[in-house]
């Protein structure tokens, strides 16, 4: 509930901030609009055609007699301002980090995103990665298969393990080569 004070027009609303009685606008909003722009009351008033002179006459001599304590709470106001940018800031770095990530979740190439394939391919001056280039390690056959999709990767080994097997098949002796060799070796 509104508190009356000495000045027409002029009440303490809830939020213990000095208003125009039956609007919303505070004493501090016009009077910062009278130090932002260099408005006079008339300008005030056909800045806010709702209010009388009296209001805003009522408001800016209310300002007057309270200009420390209304300065303190612009003063407060801004600082509150400045933590909000300050904050907005922080959000806006991590917004960025979570935008990045986000695009290399969606260049994901298989198991490799495009920008560490690119890092790969072309190192930075003075990486471990240039270091092995110039030692003559080929980074392109890793690229290559970080480029697959795991599954792919497994169907491979899957397909490698099967032709090493079959390898190990040719090259093995079966029990039955083996029993000729040696039964051929005891009649000799």
């Amino acid at each position: 509930m509104a508190r009356a004070t000495a000045y027409e027009h002029i009440v303490i609303g809830e939020a213990g901030v000095p208003v125009i009685d039956g609007t919303s606008v505070t004493v501090v909003e016009l009077v910062l609009e009278t130090v932002a722009y260099g408005r006079g009351p008339d300008e005030l008033q056909f800045q806010h055609p709702h209010l009388t002179l009296g209001q805003i006459h009522s408001a800016l001599a209310y300002y007057r007699d309270h200009k420390e304590e209304l300065d303190h709470d612009v003063a407060r106001r801004l600082e509150r301002v400045e933590q909000g940018r300050s904050d907005s800031e922080i959000i806006s770095r991590r917004h960025a980090t979570l935008n990045r990530e986000a695009e290399d979740a969606l260049s994901f190439q298989g198991g490799v995103t495009r920008r560490a394939e690119e890092k790969l391919l072309h190192p930075p001056p003075g990486s471990r990665i240039e270091a092995a280039r110039a030692y003559g390690v080929d980074l392109t056959l890793l690229v290559e298969r970080l480029r697959l999709t795991p599954e792919e990767r497994v169907r491979d080994l899957q397909q490698a393990l099967r032709g090493l097997e079959s390898m190990r098949g040719r090259a093995r002796p079966t029990s039955e080569t083996r029993l000729r060799s040696d039964s051929s070796g005891k009649s000799a």
